[in-house]
């Protein structure tokens, strides 16, 4: 999983990030947890933005989610993980099998902190 993301809204990703805007669910994340839903830009960990997951009758459906995995007794989301790996291990086993989705994104990529000259 890279730790960022961005999201242009194309044609091809629009009706998914307008649908998830529009969810009652959205609304009471953004009042409940006092984000904001990105419909677009950049997506960091922690932000709220569109996925498509199954729904309650079984058909794929989209929904506002914070991105980021939380894992008992970690404070921090886990935001990296090696998907040879991932369903191995005890943290992700059960998610890794019953639990999926899909992230609408324009593209991902990984980032690093730029030092200036003066440290």
């Amino acid at each position: 999983m890279c730790t960022r993301y961005y999201v242009e809204l194309s044609p091809e990703l629009r009706p998914y990030v307008e649908a998830a805007s529009r969810t009652p669910l959205k609304a009471k994340m953004v009042s409940v947890l006092g984000k904001k839903f990105n419909a677009e830009g950049e997506i960091r960990p922690t932000d709220m933005a569109a996925v498509i997951a199954p729904g309650r009758d079984g058909k794929q459906a989209v929904f506002p989610m914070v991105w980021g995995y939380h894992i008992t007794g970690i404070d921090h989301p886990v935001v990296n993980a090696r998907v040879e790996s991932a369903k191995d291990k005890t943290s992700f086993a059960v998610d890794w099998a019953r639990h999926r989705c899909i992230v609408p994104a324009s593209y991902y990529f990984e980032w690093e902190h730029i030092k200036r000259p003066d440290g």
